[in-house]
C-alpha cells in the first residue's frame, strides 16, 4: 500500500471508527467516493499526490468531525455519540443476562421449594424490574464516567498528521470477549448480591429433601460493598475493551489496574470473615467425601479466593501478551 492509499485509509478508519456497525461500510464507502471526487476536481486529470490527498483531507475536516456529522445522535447527552454505539451493547448484553438469571434463579426456589409456584410471578416481576434497574443503573454510570472524564476512543485523531493506524485483524479485541465478560459480571453480581441461596446442596434428610447454601447468606450479604465493586471493577473493563475495540497500552493499563482493584477487593470480600455455612460443612462430612474433597471445602473461602487470583493473573499475563505482540509487529 503506498503512502497515499494508506493515508486515505487510516483518515476513513479515524472517522467511522465508532460508528454503528450496521452502517459503517456505506460510510466508509462515500467517504471513499467523496475523496475521490473531490481528487479529481483539484487534480484536473494529473496524478494526485500525497501533498493533494492532504489538502483535501484537511478540507473535509478532522476524523473527529466526520464522525459528529454522521453519528445519528447528538453530541449532547449523558451519553456522547462516540460512546452511544457501544453503550448500546453493553447495555443490551447485561439487562438480557440479568433477566436470565433473576428467571432462571426463581425457577430453581420453586425447584427447590423455597417459592411458592403461585409466588413465582410476582416474584418474577419483583426480581427483573429490580435486577434491570441496578443494571441500566450501573451501565450507564460507566459509560458517563468515561464520557465525563475524556477517556476518548483515540487520543491522536484531531489532526491529519496524528491519524491512528488501520488495525490488522489480530490486534481487535472480538466482541464477543467483552460480551461475554460483561454478561458473566453481570451474572455474578445478581447470584451474589440477590440470589446466595441459589449456591446450595439438595440433600436427602430422610422424610423430606433440604436445601443447604453453601453460604452464610447474611454473612455474604453483610459484603454487599466489596462484591459491587469487584463486580464493577471487572464490568469497567469490559466496557473499556468494547470502547478502544483494539488491543493498545492502554487496554493493557485498564487491565492491570482492574486486576488490582479485583485482587484487593476479593481479599477484602473473602478474608478475615467466616462466609461458609457450617451446616453445609457438616453435610458435606456426613456424605463421606473423601479428605482431598474436605480440605477444600474446609478452606473454600481461601480456595475460592486463589482460584480468583490465579485467573485474574492470568487474564492479566493474556492481555499483556497480545499487546506486546501487536507492537512488536508493528515495529
Amino acid at each position: 500500500m503506498n503512502r497515499e492509499n494508506d493515508l486515505r485509509e487510516r483518515y476513513i478508519y479515524a472517522a467511522t471508527r465508532g460508528l454503528p456497525r450496521a452502517s459503517r461500510a456505506d460510510i466508509e464507502q462515500e467517504l471513499r467516493t467523496l475523496i475521490d471526487d473531490l481528487l479529481e476536481e483539484r487534480c484536473a486529470g494529473r496524478e494526485p499526490t500525497e501533498k493533494d490527498l492532504r489538502v483535501v483531507l484537511t478540507d473535509l475536516g478532522t476524523p473527529a468531525e466526520i464522525r459528529e456529522k454522521y453519528n445519528p445522535r447528538p453530541a449532547r447527552g449523558l451519553i456522547g455519540p462516540d460512546y452511544y454505539p457501544q453503550y448500546k451493547w453493553a447495555l443490551a448484553v447485561v439487562l438480557g443476562a440479568l433477566a436470565f438469571g433473576v428467571v432462571l434463579a426463581q425457577v430453581l426456589e420453586v425447584l427447590t421449594g423455597e417459592r411458592a409456584l403461585g409466588d413465582l410471578p410476582l416474584g418474577l416481576l419483583g426480581g427483573i424490574a429490580s435486577g434491570l434497574g441496578c443494571g441500566f443503573t450501573a451501565v450507564t454510570l460507566l459509560f458517563a464516567f468515561f464520557e465525563r472524564r475524556g477517556v476518548k476512543l483515540e487520543r491522536a485523531d484531531d489532526t491529519i498528521e496524528n491519524l491512528p493506524p488501520v488495525p490488522q485483524h489480530s490486534e481487535l479485541i472480538p466482541r464477543w470477549e467483552s460480551i461475554a465478560g460483561l454478561a458473566m459480571c453481570a451474572l455474578m453480581l445478581l447470584v451474589f448480591l440477590a440470589f446466595p441461596q441459589v449456591m446450595c446442596a439438595v440433600v436427602d434428610m430422610g422424610a423430606r429433601m433440604q436445601r443447604v447454601t453453601v453460604f452464610d447468606v447474611d454473612a455474604l450479604r453483610a459484603q454487599w460493598l466489596w462484591i459491587a465493586l469487584f463486580g464493577l471493577a471487572g464490568m469497567a473493563r469490559e466496557v473499556f475493551h468494547l470502547v478502544e475495540g483494539r488491543y493498545t497500552m492502554r487496554v493493557l493499563a485498564a487491565d492491570l489496574g482492574c486486576a488490582v482493584v479485583s485482587a484487593l477487593l476479593a481479599c477484602l470480600i473473602f478474608l478475615g470473615k467466616d462466609l461458609m455455612n457450617p451446616t453445609f460443612l457438616r453435610v458435606m462430612e456426613n456424605l463421606g467425601m473423601n479428605d482431598v474433597v474436605m480440605t477444600i471445602f474446609g478452606n473454600f473461602q481461601v480456595f475460592l479466593l486463589g482460584v480468583i487470583l490465579f485467573a485474574l493473573a492470568l487474564d492479566a499475563v493474556d492481555s499483556a501478551v497480545k499487546v506486546l505482540r501487536v507492537y512488536r509487529n508493528r515495529s
